[in-house]
């Protein structure tokens, strides 16, 4: 009974398991590949074989009851059936093999984007970093979300319009925000109340596509790039179309006795001490997580932050990125020096030791909580969508 049970219980998983095994059937004993599983012969195959299997555990629950001798009993009547109904025959005539057969696609036409993806970032491994893959791979799996995991080959113009109509109305941090995180993209483009992404980043994304489908050209994987010429025009500069915090803004940015037990109050100095220093310095983000303790010092009697890349964990933008910074007053102030002093008594090497290395740096929680946690209770979200200091986005 159990067989009948499951056929009637996990009907989807016990065909596919008879499906199965009738592909190894026939690779086996007639060494057919690349089945049409929806062809009338594979389904009279499977029914066949399904019947069978029935027959064959009714059978055995006779045997256990003592009321068939033999299981030559079973075989015998199968193979009188199968001789009646001619499905020997059918089955190996080459006309009914034939008609099992699919018809064989071409490699690249096959490639799903996963694969295509991967295969070019393969090739661009020696070109990019590793947070720019992990980048191109992100906006790739947000395209295959938003067409329904269609082929990449099958991709049209049309297509191509409506991710770029989908991008300009997704909220930013997407899968950091609670609110957003576990929604489905037609779940989110029903809510209200949010700033959507901006033109900027949209372009990114954007941009992004373009590369991987010039490549996927050059590939034979698609016949046309549709997302060639789909950014968007700009008429201000990235930094100009986000409003600059005011004095308000700031002042509630920088409450910093809520700060505190949100951030020193629980060991997480970087949460008090990144920001502030992104404040007075406008250095980016990672350049300030990757901070070593002996990258704080004094020249000619003037303390300093040495910004470079004299160990492997540190990545900067480029060659020019290297810098020194003389430390605002005001950090002093605040005793940005003592910290830096414990840290040293503490033989900590970097700075900020309970920040973990990951793929884009170590900046992952220092983002996510001044991002996704700090400025929303702030009430400053919706006038930034990210660490804003490095573009000089505070009023002055």
């Amino acid at each position: 009974m159990r067989f009948e049970n499951n056929l009637k219980t996990n009907h989807k998983k016990t065909i596919s398991n008879i499906d199965q095994n009738t592909l190894n059937l026939l690779k086996k004993y007639f060494d057919v590949d690349n089945v049409n599983l929806s062809s009338k012969e594979f389904l009279m195959l499977r029914s066949t074989i399904l019947e069978i299997k029935k027959r064959s555990f009714a059978h055995r629950r006779e045997l256990l009851k003592g009321t068939k001798k033999s299981s030559w009993s079973l075989l015998n009547e199968i193979e009188s059936d199968v001789s009646q109904s001619g499905l020997i025959e059918k089955t190996t005539n080459n006309e009914i093999l034939q008609n099992l057969i699919s018809e064989p696609e071409e490699e690249n036409s096959k490639a799903n984007t996963k694969t295509i993806i991967h295969k070019f970032l393969k090739e661009k491994s020696s070109e990019i970093e590793p947070k720019t893959a992990l980048y191109y791979e992100a906006v790739a799996d947000l395209m295959t979300e938003i067409l329904r995991n269609k082929p990449i080959s099958s991709i049209t113009k049309k297509d191509a319009v409506k991710c770029k109509e989908v991008f300009q109305q997704l909220p930013p941090n997407r899968n950091k925000s609670s609110r957003f995180r576990n929604r489905s993209i037609e779940e989110i483009l029903r809510m209200r109340n949010f700033q959507p992404l901006c033109t900027t980043t949209i372009n990114h994304y954007l941009t992004s596509l373009c590369s991987l489908f010039n490549w996927a050209l050059k590939q034979d994987y698609v016949s046309t790039n549709f997302f060639s010429g789909l950014t968007i025009k700009q008429k201000t500069k990235a930094r100009e179309q986000r409003d600059a915090f005011d004095k308000q803004d700031l002042k509630r940015i920088f409450n910093l006795k809520k700060l505190k037990s949100e951030s020193l109050d629980k060991n997480k100095h970087a949460y008090y001490w990144v920001p502030l220093l992104g404040l007075y310095t406008g250095a980016r983000l990672n350049e300030l997580c990757q901070l070593y303790v002996n990258d704080i010092r004094q020249i000619d009697k003037i303390w300093c932050i040495d910004i470079n890349r004299n160990t492997n964990d540190k990545k900067l933008k480029n060659g020019s990125s290297e810098r020194i910074i003389p430390i605002h007053p005001k950090l002093i102030e605040l005793r940005f020096l003592e910290f830096v002093k414990e840290q040293k008594s503490n033989q900590s090497q970097r700075l900020f030791s309970h920040l973990k290395l990951g793929s884009d740096g170590y900046i992952k929680y220092v983002s996510r909580f001044f991002n996704v946690k700090w400025l929303p209770e702030s009430g400053s979200q919706e006038k930034q969508e990210e660490f804003p200091f490095s573009e000089a986005y505070f009023c002055k």
